[in-house]
């Protein structure tokens, strides 16, 4: 047994998701693939796991400095409505904007960044953490099935 491989994809899967099964294939040839998609998806779903509960405390901890920093402050800042912050509202509010942050957050923006993402706006929704959950489920098997079809072929 490679634990020493399992453990590299492990952590790769957990930064970078969508690129760990093609290092995994293109640095370890000899793992097969169950063995890259088992890692893969432990370290994702690891790394979600982590982040969507601890999110909670990240969140507070930033809200709790920025009211000390704006309380220090001796002028009340006015919000700006830009037109992206109107179009981030509008995409939030909607039910197609659940899915997209959703399915896409944590695969494009990685999945740390993209759980506090989902966990800020859709936290409360219980099947925020299922839909991810298994979307990431998903996306390990695709990408490994992709990647060793690839790697077949051009061997």
């Amino acid at each position: 047994m490679a634990w020493k491989n399992y453990l590299i994809i492990f952590g790769l899967a957990q930064v970078k998701f969508l690129f760990a099964p093609s290092i995994a294939y293109a640095t370890m040839p000899e793992l097969t693939f169950l063995e890259i998609f088992i890692s893969t998806t432990i370290g994702a779903l690891f790394c979600f796991n982590l982040m969507f509960f601890l999110s909670k405390r990240i969140m507070d901890f930033s809200h709790k400095r920025r009211v000390r920093r704006n309380l220090s402050s001796t002028h009340k800042r006015k919000k700006v409505f830009t037109r992206k912050n109107k179009l981030i509202v509008k995409l939030k509010r909607s039910q197609k904007g659940f899915l997209l942050i959703c399915m896409l957050g944590p695969l494009f923006l990685s999945i740390p960044i993209g759980t506090i993402v989902v966990a800020k706006f859709y936290g409360d929704r219980s099947l925020s953490y299922y839909l991810v959950s298994v979307l990431l489920v998903f996306t390990a098997f695709l990408l490994t099935v992709l990647n060793n079809s690839l790697f077949l072929l051009f061997n």
